[in-house]
């Protein structure tokens, strides 16, 4: 059976910014949508976390970003605080 501290994907610790409940839709144009798959190939990212990842960045800072998600690691592998 599972431990009792295994997280499974749809738990809050499964992303590390914590659970994904908010949606955002919009419109854009054919290039633009273009421009976005593109650069989420290039980085080997799904369109929608690739999309996630740069809002992030924009809206908390790129250096935050990978603190969280470091953490996140570090507390996947055991080490974390």
């Amino acid at each position: 059976m599972f431990a009792e501290d295994v997280h499974l994907s749809r738990t809050g610790t499964s992303s590390p910014m914590g659970k994904l409940t908010e949606e955002l839709k919009i419109r854009m144009s054919f290039p633009t949508m273009e421009v976005l798959r593109r650069m989420a190939h290039e980085h080997n990212l799904p369109l929608a976390e690739f999309v996630r990842l740069k809002l992030d960045c924009e809206a908390f800072g790129a250096d935050h970003v990978a603190s969280v998600a470091a953490e996140h690691i570090r507390r996947v592998a055991g080490k974390g605080s």
